[in-house]
């Protein structure tokens, strides 16, 4: 009877001990995947800087890894809108006002191109004339912030996809 005993606890045991090191494999697996991806994970904070007759809206990927753009939708007063009508109502409105004879800055992303870790795009710059008087300077920056946001999905190596909305107001 001992003997029938001993030939059964000691397989019964090593399963399970080889059963609980799969488990804590598979665990310990599992940690450092979730690990991995945020080793990796793109954070993309917004920048709107106003100074003397200078706007700049930028953003800037704070994360630890790449972003991968899927998408970049531009807002006028809640309505989306494409890039180019983006452009037009930037060089329509501001132009004539500008610093330079050339038009203001505007940028975006094409699907699938990266924006690097620690890197900033500028999306809008607008240099207005020096001779305005600071409230005319005051109300159209004003008014870039209360009309336009910009919608940007992006995601990461791991296909984390992750959409935000930026007001040309935020500070992130």
């Amino acid at each position: 009877m001992v003997e029938f005993i001993l030939k059964l606890i000691f397989p019964l045991t090593s399963t399970l001990l080889a059963g609980l090191a799969i488990y804590f494999t598979w665990q310990q697996s599992k940690s450092n995947r979730q690990h991995n991806e945020l080793s990796v994970r793109p954070a993309i904070c917004s920048n709107f800087d106003t100074h003397q007759n200078e706007l700049n809206f930028t953003i800037t990927n704070k994360g630890l890894g790449p972003a991968i753009v899927d998408e970049f939708k531009f807002y006028h007063k809640n309505e989306l809108i494409t890039y180019s009508k983006f452009e037009e109502i930037i060089n329509e409105k501001y132009r004539k006002v500008s610093a330079f004879k050339k038009p203001p800055i505007t940028s975006t992303q094409s699907q699938g191109s990266y924006i690097a870790k620690d890197e900033t795009i500028t999306i809008l710059k607008l240099t207005l004339h020096d001779l305005l008087k600071q409230p005319n300077i005051s109300n159209i920056f004003k008014e870039i912030e209360s009309t336009f946001s910009l919608e940007f999905e992006y995601t990461s190596f791991y296909g984390n996809t992750k959409t935000k909305k930026l007001q040309f107001s935020t500070r992130e």
